[in-house]
């Protein structure tokens, strides 16, 4: 299984963004890169953010920003999608979908939006999760990775200069 598009409709209210992934075959394994480019606010970071929640299943990103439905679609045809299902324009709830299951949950924490539909739940994480088992793909964590360096000089020095900013600013 490979990662094949991520597609997010309403972000923010009003944008719709598609990433392709590309796709190698085992005759043709090929390396891949996917930029995601364009100016300040228009959703790069929060774009990585859904696809990162999706993988991992954590919904937190999708009840903190405003979209209608986002869909990450894998080679030969499944895919996991998020709509966001709204009330008096307030997030009701969140209808994940996967493998022709859907839950629905909270619109403010993590877990089901009814306690009863909890075992159902995690019923969904546990088959998404061993579907995932089969996908190729590398995660890195560029957070992780600068907490574990030591800090070097420039480093330091970038750190000083941005808090000086930050305080000429306030």
């Amino acid at each position: 299984m490979q990662l094949r598009e991520f597609e997010v409709q309403g972000l923010f209210g009003r944008y719709h963004h598609k990433v392709p992934f590309p796709v190698s075959t085992p005759a043709e394994p090929k390396p891949s890169l996917v930029i995601i480019h364009g100016p300040n606010g228009v959703g790069k970071t929060t774009i990585l953010r859904m696809i990162d929640g999706l993988m991992r299943l954590d919904f937190n990103i999708f009840r903190e920003s405003p979209f209608e439905r986002a869909t990450l679609r894998f080679e030969g045809g499944s895919s996991v999608e998020v709509k966001a299902a709204t009330k008096d324009n307030k997030l009701d709830h969140l209808a994940v979908t996967n493998a022709g299951q859907t839950v629905k949950l909270h619109p403010a924490r993590s877990g089901a939006l009814e306690d009863a539909d909890a075992p159902k739940i995690e019923l969904f994480r546990a088959n998404f999760f061993s579907a995932r088992e089969s996908l190729a793909f590398e995660f890195i964590d560029t957070s992780r990775m600068i907490r574990q360096r030591q800090p070097e000089e420039d480093d330091l020095e970038r750190m000083r200069m941005i808090e000086v900013m930050m305080a000429t600013q306030r």
